[in-house]
């Protein structure tokens, strides 16, 4: 049966969806919750700290209900986010010129979308929920920047090393372009007293990043092991080279203890917080989640600044790759600009 033409006229193309995602002013969060608290607006953690929490069809809610009881943050004001994507992007059927979505699809599209966030909510105890139109990462990001929020929280899921490298995804864009710090979930917390592992790099940046991170008042961590990873192992010059060292006497020597002196100043234990300071042997990529496994921590904080395409193709970071690769979940710290 056709359509009366002003319905037709009213049905949005699939160009037309694709150019309204990529504009966030013409499309703003649509908030049906009654918010408390939550409009912009800097202020400290102790009058609670703004969380907003990304949620997608299939998203573990209770595995993010359950760190954020294990992390023990005071009074956290909680906001869930659902971003229902154009059906453009999802649904190849729909691209050509002069193709339209029908209006019913859309309306299921946004039906199903304020369900997922409603329940959320409820099982979070959030006391807003919104729903968003385009991409996720780029919704998640300008709603935290519109919100001023202090911490956005994601689900990571695997992925295989193409789509790593080259098609990105929420977490990744969150570990590489956010300003806000990120709990990137990639399992529930374990059962049992909770243990969280800060790596430093003894960067006045990753300096700040211990401030901060105290400053979160992590109330439910059992225990916070503070390392820096060396790698003081010999050089392998290879079989067609010699091996230069005889040659070298005046090589340094690595002074551990002084090294563990300068970390505990770097990031010293505040009162209240039970932390132990390690010098972990290797390398980052390679010695940290073996020695969380051996300390029985499942929470890996790092300090991250944002990164681009080129950083994580031809440098890289600790934060980045833990992100990519690691089966850790991350609290990615970064301090206030200017801080």
């Amino acid at each position: 049966m056709a359509r009366p033409a002003a319905a037709a006229a009213a049905m949005p193309s699939a160009m037309h969806l694709v150019m309204r995602s990529i504009s966030v002013s013409t499309l703003p969060a649509v908030n049906w919750c009654q918010s408390s608290g939550l409009g912009p607006g800097p202020r400290g953690y102790t009058e609670g700290m703004r969380v907003l929490v990304g949620i997608k069809p299939g998203s573990d809610v209770n595995a993010v209900l359950a760190w954020m009881q294990a992390l023990g943050f005071s009074r956290p004001e909680i906001e869930v986010q659902t971003v229902a994507e154009p059906i453009a992007f999802s649904s190849p059927a729909y691209l050509g010129a002069g193709a339209t979505v029908p209006v019913e699809v859309i309306e299921a599209q946004e039906s199903a979308a304020k369900a997922i966030a409603e329940s959320a909510r409820q099982v979070l105890g959030a006391s807003a929920a919104t729903i968003a139109y385009g991409d996720p990462a780029s919704e998640l990001l300008a709603r935290a920047e519109a919100t001023q929020a202090d911490l956005v929280v994601a689900q990571s899921e695997p992925k295989s090393w193409f789509n790593n490298m080259f098609m990105g995804s929420v977490t990744r864009r969150l570990a590489m372009e956010g300003d806000t710090s990120a709990l990137l979930i990639k399992s529930a917390p374990a059962e049992g007293e909770h243990v969280a592992v800060f790596a430093s790099d003894l960067s006045p940046y990753s300096q700040k990043a211990w401030q901060q991170f105290v400053q979160m008042q992590a109330r439910g961590l059992h225990k916070v092991f503070v390392v820096t990873v060396v790698d003081a192992r010999p050089v392998d010059f290879g079989p067609l080279l010699p091996d230069p060292t005889p040659f070298m006497p005046n090589l340094p020597v690595l002074d551990r203890d002084a090294l563990l002196q300068r970390l505990k100043e770097a990031c010293p234990a505040p009162d209240g917080m039970n932390v132990e300071h390690v010098i972990v042997d290797g390398t980052p990529a390679e010695s940290l989640e073996p020695y969380m496994q051996s300390v029985g921590a499942d929470l890996l904080v790092l300090g991250a600044q944002g990164h681009t395409w080129a950083d994580r193709v031809a440098i890289g970071s600790v934060a980045l790759h833990m992100t990519m690769w690691g089966r850790s979940t991350l609290l990615l710290v970064r301090p206030p600009a200017g801080s």
